[in-house]
């Protein structure tokens, strides 16, 4: 295989990975919204509601970054878009620790491994946003 044959099919991988990515982001929001809604989960509370639309902004990110990609795949333009939808996940996995919309069943610490995965989540999306901004600032791209 010739190194333009390999690189029309990395460009062909990544634009369906960007079609999928708004594919179930898509999917997600109606999900979330539409049918059959979050409240159907037993263990989200009513303030769930001041989550949501934290949520839908982060998925929205994502949609517009791919759609974006899709026009431009570039290293810088991807660093850039890694850069503000991981910022978008880090406000909505805020939202979502100091709101803390969980009611966990008794007999697991169901809210401790949730508090430690939000915390895994957002220090990791913090270390994500860093290594973006190394990347862009000094052009080194994977």
């Amino acid at each position: 295989m010739t190194t333009l044959e390999t690189r029309r099919r990395g460009a062909t991988t990544h634009r369906s990975g960007y079609v999928s990515a708004v594919l179930i982001n898509g999917i997600l929001l109606f999900l979330i919204n539409v049918q059959p809604g979050w409240d159907i989960l037993p263990f989200l509370t009513p303030q769930m509601d001041d989550v949501v639309p934290v949520i839908d902004l982060a998925l929205f990110v994502s949609i517009a970054a791919n759609l974006v990609y899709l026009a431009a795949d570039v290293a810088w333009v991807r660093n850039i878009g890694d850069i503000v939808t991981t910022t978008a996940g880090i406000v909505a996995m805020w939202r979502l620790w100091t709101v803390y919309p969980f009611a966990f069943p008794s007999g697991f610490n169901w809210d401790l491994l949730a508090q430690v995965l939000l915390g895994i989540g957002l220090a990791g999306s913090a270390i994500a946003v860093l290594v973006a901004l190394w990347r862009l600032a000094t052009g080194r791209h994977p």
